[in-house]
């Protein structure tokens, strides 16, 4: 069945990000209902700073908690709609730290 073969997709994209993100530094849960990760900054970093940081020195593209109200302060979003080899990209660019 499609939701099957669509959840399948979306957990190896989930099982490639994830751990990325973890090795980089950011406190994440592993999502098990939607196509997108949340990670909590650490303390006294700005969300949109954090974001333009990543978009300025990595070239990775994620949204900052506070686009969704004030209480997203402090957090980060990333999306698994990419493909897996553009998630292997950015697990491999996050590889070098942030």
């Amino acid at each position: 069945p499609f939701c099957t073969e669509l959840r399948a997709v979306y957990q190896k994209r989930r099982d490639i990000l994830v751990p990325a993100l973890r090795a980089a530094g950011l406190q994440c849960d592993l999502p098990n209902a939607t196509f997108y990760v949340w990670c909590k900054l650490a303390a006294g970093l700005k969300s949109e700073d954090f974001v333009l940081n990543l978009i300025r020195t990595k070239g990775i593209v994620s949204t900052p908690g506070t686009g969704f109200g004030l209480g997203g302060e402090g957090f980060v979003r990333f999306t698994l709609c990419n493909d897996a080899s553009v998630l292997k990209q950015v697990a491999q660019i996050l590889s070098g730290s942030l």
